[in-house]
């Protein structure tokens, strides 16, 4: 009896998903490797944007959450954030909807970050000005939206120099193909 399921072989069960996971990954990196020089710089901003976009959202979900570590921990985040927005000079009513709106679209920024590591691999011009810009946004959000003691004193060192680094890594990549266009 032949089955409907076009996916099923009747002797080995269901067809192996990977032939389509190699096809959207030749779709997506394309089928030519770049240099080791874009590889290596690639690897880096992808750690680094995995870990920024991976901590937004899990803000974005703790904040949105926050009854949970009320009721478990009998720790209020909302009493933290009163305490914490007036050292940022920030009114505490405002704290909350702030950061929650903050981490969402941070996520965002960070989500066409990678996008634009896809273009770099792919050596595409337009991975220069979408990285870029969505890290200048992250940036700008901090200091206008939040308030700039937030970005100063709110965000780590380290996180700023990932940041910078990051934006310098795309500058050299940038000069890196316009240099290598003009031999």
């Amino acid at each position: 009896m032949k089955s409907d399921f076009s996916s099923f072989d009747e002797k080995i069960g269901p067809k192996s998903p990977l032939p389509y996971l190699l096809q959207v990954r030749n779709w997506v990196f394309g089928l030519k490797r770049p240099s080791i020089v874009v590889q290596i710089g690639f690897y880096f901003l992808f750690v680094v944007g995995i870990v920024f976009f991976a901590w937004n959202i899990l803000s974005t979900i703790a904040l949105r959450m926050r009854f949970v570590v009320r009721e478990n921990r009998n720790v209020s985040i909302k009493e933290f954030l009163s305490e914490r927005a007036v050292e940022l000079e920030i009114h505490p009513d405002y704290i909350l909807p702030k950061l929650l709106t903050f981490f969402s679209i941070s996520a965002i920024c960070w989500l066409l970050f990678l996008f634009a590591l896809i273009l770099l691999w792919r050596q595409k011009k337009l991975f220069f000005w979408i990285g870029i810009g969505s890290l200048v946004f992250y940036i700008g959000m901090a200091l206008f939206y939040v308030g700039g003691l937030f970005f100063w004193e709110g965000v780590t060192n380290l996180d700023k120099l990932l940041i910078f680094a990051s934006m310098l890594m795309l500058a050299f990549y940038r000069f890196y193909f316009f240099s290598k266009e003009e031999k």
